[in-house]
């Protein structure tokens, strides 16, 4: 946290019991494919970093609850997130995302999404907002 690194060292993924991740406040652009063995992780924060693009693996982290990727550099959100069903916290907020994936809707266990400061066009929002109530009709 707070430590001006620029990368997660492979070795990561030989936690392969942590529970809790952050690497919030650095500078890292690229996460390394060895958190693909991180598969109890269930909070991940890497909020404020350099990041544009996320590896596949992340939507294969299916443990996560809370998903924090605020004020990073992320221009797309793979469709695969619906894969990610026990996510309680996401946040892309401060990001330069213009469109949420359909899947998003099967998130069904959400309590918060934060996806301020991004590149949704009004007529975006309007569907994003479409897509957050079919997960919340789950709910009923």
């Amino acid at each position: 946290m707070n430590n001006q690194l620029t990368r997660i060292p492979d070795s990561i993924g030989r936690l392969t019991r942590l529970k809790f991740l952050s690497f919030s406040d650095n500078q890292i652009s690229k996460l390394p494919n060895s958190m693909s063995k991180l598969v109890i992780l269930e909070k991940l924060n890497l909020e404020n970093n350099e990041i544009d693009e996320l590896p596949d693996f992340i939507w294969q982290l299916t443990n996560i609850v809370d998903l924090n990727l605020r004020g990073n550099q992320i221009v797309e959100i793979s469709d695969s997130i619906g894969q990610l069903t026990k996510l309680e916290f996401l946040s892309f907020s401060g990001n330069r995302i213009s469109k949420l994936p359909n899947s998003v809707s099967k998130l069904i266990n959400l309590r918060l999404i934060s996806l301020f400061n991004n590149r949704f066009s009004q007529k975006e929002k309007d569907k994003n907002r479409h897509l957050l109530q079919q997960a919340l009709d789950c709910l009923d």
